[in-house]
């Protein structure tokens, strides 16, 4: 299958596919819970993260939000990991 500007594009194989850490994993998940979150915020100004674990001023709710930033990092070096892999 060849599509305009993409060049020739195969199925992935064993080889060039990369294996998740369980630290991917769970910053896959936290980013996509941070994605869902401020998703809620902008078409519903509901702020789950709040609602569960308390305003960010609290200790809870400022951790989850550190962890969920630095699984943001996280994706960042997995995607570029993989993109490395495909070359």
């Amino acid at each position: 299958m060849n599509f305009i500007g993409f060049g020739q594009i195969y199925p992935p194989s064993k080889q060039n596919m990369y294996k998740l850490s369980i630290i991917d994993k769970v910053s896959l998940i936290l980013v996509v819970i941070g994605a869902i979150n401020w998703g809620l915020i902008g078409l519903l100004d509901f702020n789950i993260v709040e609602i569960l674990f308390g305003d960010p001023v609290n200790l809870i709710g400022r951790i989850l939000y550190i962890l969920i930033g630095t699984a943001g990092i996280d994706m960042i070096i997995l995607f570029f990991k993989a993109k490395k892999g495909y070359q």
